[in-house]
């Protein structure tokens, strides 16, 4: 599944990670826990027995805004 998430040239690390979390629920929301840490930080929880998944930066177009992916 491909999940693009628009965000406007010019917006903060907290508004981009606000629009992050509401795409990723709409899309995804029921299977897995989706919060904000620090205000900036998107947080991706599997519910139990869910599927792992991976996610993949394909364009980082935001001045300002670095998207880092860590894994736990």
């Amino acid at each position: 599944m491909t999940v693009p998430i628009e965000v406007a040239s010019g917006t903060r690390e907290n508004r981009v990670a606000k629009r992050v979390v509401d795409v990723l629920r709409e899309a995804i929301g029921a299977d897995y826990k989706i919060e904000r840490d620090d205000g900036e930080d998107v947080l991706v929880k599997r519910r139990l027995g869910r599927d792992r998944f991976n996610v993949t930066v394909v364009s980082n177009a935001i001045r300002g805004v670095r998207l880092n992916l860590d894994q736990e």
